[in-house]
């Protein structure tokens, strides 16, 4: 592209360096946007910092797409990148909401962020009682290994005395 050697009159520079100084503050604006919202981490595994700074670069071209093709300025980064966030990882958190094997605080947690409504158990006529003989309360923490008997007539989780009204505390 530069193919004179000869230097700029006004500075004693060569053409191909001129140039440079001219065009890039486009670079420095690109690391100023990742700078600002990244999605990086601290790691040590070349992999995963290769693939931090395609989501970060990917984020801003996005955005400049996605301002150009809507003619708005007013689009927020930041909330933008939030929702893609989210709306990325919900189908994993959909996933981890059914898992068994997971703290109830902690599913709880994923159901509230991901919007996923619980299941609705099927009516019987026999009380959980009959059918459950004994169980953990669904309300203490899992570190008091509350035993019980009794059950919410809504819901039909197990409650301990403490907790036991009519219904349990989530049915209120």
């Amino acid at each position: 592209m530069h193919y004179k050697k000869d230097a700029n009159e006004d500075t004693g520079k060569p053409e191909d360096i001129h140039f440079y100084n001219e065009t890039k503050w486009g670079v420095d604006s690109f690391d100023q946007l990742v700078h600002n919202y990244s999605v990086s981490w601290k790691t040590q595994i070349w992999a995963l910092w290769f693939f931090y700074g395609i989501l970060d670069q990917t984020g801003i071209n996005v955005m400049v797409l996605l301002q150009t093709a809507r003619d708005q300025d007013n689009v927020v980064r930041r909330k933008y990148l939030w929702e893609l966030g989210r709306r990325l990882a919900e189908p994993h958190m959909k996933t981890r909401a059914l898992s068994k094997n997971l703290p109830r605080e902690l599913i709880a947690t994923i159901r509230k962020m991901a919007n996923i409504q619980e299941e609705e158990k099927e009516e019987d006529d026999n009380p959980p009682s009959v059918k459950q003989k004994q169980g953990i309360c669904s309300v203490c923490p899992r570190s008091k290994d509350r035993k019980t008997k009794s059950a919410c007539v809504k819901c039909h989780k197990m409650v301990c005395a403490e907790h036991k009204r009519d219904v349990c505390l989530d049915c209120v």
